[in-house]
């Protein structure tokens, strides 16, 4: 029985897009690990990381999706045979991370003063403001290594990106029980352990994918040759691509820190912050699943755009979309439902007696 080129797009898209969730999930699997120890430090702990976590990452995910934009273009570069302008999309997306990072870095050294002017409670602004210190290194080598990983990807390779990131998840487990509890003669950081050992992670990931891209069968595309000659074209062109999904991922994650933010108002904020790092957790771990389908999706569509079959990239798009809004669909019912499920997932990550936190959860 032949196989119709819808039914063929569906086995190829899950085929590339099972990897990348993989990536996806593994990444959010380092938040859960940071939530699950951090919640051994006590609730005041947890209600500081989810202030510090959201209001980093939302910021972290703007410039994430402005980088996004080179995945397509070495899609559409490679259907069409350009390895070249694959190599300079990915070459100027370091270029972008280093622009877009850098002056994120020194905000986040005054960020006790902006929690406050939100009036954040101030122990709480203080203990994530120290968190805000030390995880900000971590800025820029996240962005270089969403760069490289659109290389990988948009080659249609996600699997050395899905190694790299399980690594990943390994270190940072291990650098989270050195620093926030000590050990090897290191002393307890608690929380601001945590921060560190993101910073940790996030350099040892983008070192590792460099390495692979550099000495890879990627190797061939010479990404780190004529690096200090920046192309102004190219950059601009990935910049006009990817500031609106930056902006997108943007609103998209800034109405999660405007509830936290809320959240931190309120009298009881210590356990509402809390809980709300459970909840939103929980959102995001499903959230991952079609931004995987999502970029599966979108290579494809460029490899079908670069070749010139405007058929196949349409194809591909709405494959993409029907999985992604049927899998939300289904994460939906689950969270209405059966919430009790849901945390109960999250039930150790929380003191024993907290009762409370777990209820508003």
């Amino acid at each position: 029985m032949s196989v119709t080129p819808w039914a063929r797009e569906v086995r190829e898209t899950l085929a590339l897009a099972v990897p990348l969730v993989l990536v996806q999930l593994s990444q959010m699997s380092m938040s859960f690990v940071d939530v699950a120890m951090v919640g051994r430090l006590g609730t005041e702990a947890m209600a500081a990381i989810v202030l510090g976590s959201t209001t980093y990452f939302t910021t972290t995910l703007i410039g994430v999706g402005v980088l996004v934009a080179v995945q397509p273009m070495v899609s559409q570069a490679v259907g069409g045979g350009d390895e070249a302008q694959a190599a300079r999309a990915a070459r100027l997306g370091l270029w972008l991370a280093v622009i877009l990072g850098a002056p994120a870095v020194g905000v986040f050294g005054f960020s006790v003063t902006l929690l406050l002017a939100a009036g954040q409670d101030p122990e709480t602004s203080a203990l994530a403001a120290e968190y805000h210190r030390a995880i900000r290194w971590a800025f820029v080598p996240n962005l270089c290594f969403t760069a490289l990983r659109g290389l990988c990807e948009g080659n249609a390779r996600p699997r050395p990106v899905l190694a790299v990131t399980l690594v990943g998840v390994g270190a940072n487990a291990a650098f989270n029980y050195v620093l926030m509890y000590g050990a090897f003669g290191i002393p307890a950081m608690g929380l601001v352990g945590t921060g560190w050992s993101s910073a940790l992670t996030t350099l040892l990931m983008f070192l590792l994918l460099a390495a692979y891209v550099r000495r890879g069968p990627l190797a061939r595309f010479r990404v780190f040759a004529g690096l200090r000659q920046p192309d102004l074209a190219t950059l601009r062109e990935l910049f006009r691509l990817g500031w609106p999904i930056g902006v997108g991922f943007g609103l998209e994650a800034g109405l999660f820190m405007m509830a936290t933010l809320m959240v931190g108002r309120l009298p009881d904020q210590v356990v509402a912050l809390a809980a709300l790092q459970i909840a939103l957790n929980a959102a995001s771990v499903t959230f991952m699943v079609p931004l995987g389908i999502g970029m599966a999706g979108g290579i494809r569509v460029g490899q079908a755009a670069g070749a010139g079959d405007l058929a196949a990239a349409q194809r591909a798009g709405w494959t993409a979309t029907a999985s992604g809004a049927g899998f939300m669909a289904s994460s939906a019912m689950l969270f209405w439902l059966a919430p009790e499920a849901v945390v109960w997932v999250y039930a150790g990550t929380t003191p024993p007696a907290d009762v409370a936190t777990l209820a508003a959860a």
